[in-house]
């Protein structure tokens, strides 16, 4: 049973990290998508890059997160688990929208230096 609980946790924190798709974004996210489209098409090669690596390494730090999320998951005892189901609940929608921001803004970043014929080495998602 306390393995069953640990799994099905597990499979929970893997689909919400995984569907970083979201049916209704905010508008004022739909905006700031904007700005920063915007602002990228001004940007050159090398301010493009910057920026690419700068949304790279802000995503590896939140998977940094999600790891250190799993390991707190694991080492979760049985009558936690029960109780902390909210607060996990909470924690993996904001690492979820988190994850989902910043490749929305780094994909910006990272098309724009395409399309300008930037060096796309190690760059990818």
């Amino acid at each position: 049973m306390k393995t069953a609980l640990k799994i099905n946790l597990y499979l929970l924190l893997v689909l919400y990290l995984f569907s970083l798709s979201s049916c209704g974004k905010k508008r004022d996210e739909s905006s700031e998508l904007n700005r920063i489209m915007a602002k990228a098409e001004k940007m050159n090669t090398a301010e493009l890059e910057k920026m690419a690596m700068k949304y790279r390494e802000e995503m590896a730090e939140t998977r940094k997160k999600v790891e250190e999320f799993r390991n707190k998951i694991k080492k979760l005892t049985l009558e936690k688990e029960v109780e902390k189901i909210p607060e996990i609940n909470a924690e993996l929608e904001n690492l979820k929208n988190s994850m989902r921001q910043l490749k929305e803004k780094y994909l910006i970043y990272y098309t724009e230096l395409k399309e300008k014929g930037g060096d796309l080495t190690d760059r990818g998602v």
